[in-house]
């Protein structure tokens, strides 16, 4: 493999890190508008009432091998009771623009989702990977709470 080439694989890599990292903080954005209008409606409870999440940090890796190493920590305000934990979605298609500014959507092969912060369980809903941080059996004490990800 030539050098130019691995260049240009670890700029498309990087842009694709940068792209996914900016739909992430709009969901986030939009979750966070849609609890707040809901509270000031006066609206009927939703399932994520209780919590905000108070910082969400992010790492990447991006191999040679075309995969990517993703490590995320998410705190957890649990400010009422009553909560076993979280569920975390990710994607199972990404899209991005190349340098040509044509739009790619393209399969990402989500494996080795764990936790080494709590006790999980992994599975699919809706075409994305889920991961349910917590126990069923315990509540999570309110307060400030972190989970650690990570996934290729």
């Amino acid at each position: 493999m030539t050098k130019r080439s691995k260049k240009s694989r670890l700029y498309l890599w990087s842009w694709i890190c940068i792209i996914a990292g900016c739909v992430i903080a709009v969901l986030y954005f939009f979750a966070f508008l849609m609890n707040l209008s809901d509270r000031s409606s006066g609206g009927s409870s939703k399932e994520a009432d209780g919590f905000t999440i108070e910082a969400y940090k992010v790492v990447l890796d991006i191999s040679e091998e075309d995969s990517v190493k993703v490590n995320e920590e998410i705190t957890v305000n649990f400010y009422e009771g009553k909560h076993h934990g979280i569920y975390r979605f990710i994607p199972a298609w990404l899209e991005y623009t190349g340098k040509d500014g044509k739009t790619v959507s393209r399969k990402a092969n989500v494996r080795d989702l764990v936790s080494s912060s709590d006790k999980y369980s992994v599975g699919s809903k809706g075409g994305k990977k889920e991961i349910k941080l917590g126990d069923a059996d315990k509540y999570v004490e309110t307060g400030l709470h972190t989970y650690s990800i990570s996934y290729t």
